[in-house]
């Protein structure tokens, strides 16, 4: 078998997926496993921020390949998730992944979008596919604003994910999120 058997599969979830918290919609995709159909395996789930950087060598501010990464762990033996992508909006996206208030952007709206996230999308997931579903099992990244967003997220709602995927975020933006780190008590397995 070469790479391209490994490739996951990338699956549209919505084009226009709803978001009541922000009055605004957002593509989500999948990324399944090579053999997520021949299988009847659950899965960890991965969400990831800034769908649009994940998996596309067109995209205007570098591409992650996370598939191409999927297909090479694959190759190894290491196929054993699914990973969300959700697109970021745009002009949005600083203010949507800001949790707190901040001078400049005003009011941060990150903490709707994680709601959004906890109350409807994962909700979703576990219902569409073949997910495992305790804290252990869920993970949430990014980087940069979706690393604040996704360290926030992990800092907040510890018994939902219990793995954190954080590259280079904005610490910058928030100094309230270095309180919300000193009082963090992790989970106990």
């Amino acid at each position: 078998m070469t790479m391209t058997d490994f490739q996951p599969i990338i699956e549209v979830v919505e084009e226009a997926y709803e978001i009541p918290q922000l009055n605004a919609t957002r593509k989500i995709s999948a990324l399944l496993p090579y053999d997520y159909y021949k299988t009847d395996k659950h899965y960890p789930v991965l969400y990831l921020q800034d769908g649009q950087n994940l998996f596309n060598p067109l995209a205007p501010f570098g591409d992650w390949a996370v598939d191409k990464s999927m297909a090479k762990l694959a190759e190894k033996g290491f196929s054993d998730i699914i990973i969300i992508a959700i697109d970021h909006g745009e002009e949005e996206r600083i203010i949507e992944y800001l949790p707190y208030k901040h001078p400049k952007f005003g009011k941060g709206k990150g903490k709707f979008y994680i709601e959004f996230m906890l109350k409807k999308l994962i909700p979703y997931v576990n219902k569409q596919y073949r997910t495992l579903t305790d804290f252990e099992h869920t993970g949430i990244g990014g980087s940069s604003m979706g690393g604040l967003i996704s360290f926030y997220a992990g800092l907040s709602h510890p018994e939902v994910f219990g793995k954190l995927m954080i590259f280079s975020p904005s610490l910058w933006i928030s100094k309230m999120i270095f309180d919300h780190t000193r009082s963090f008590e992790p989970l106990e397995k």
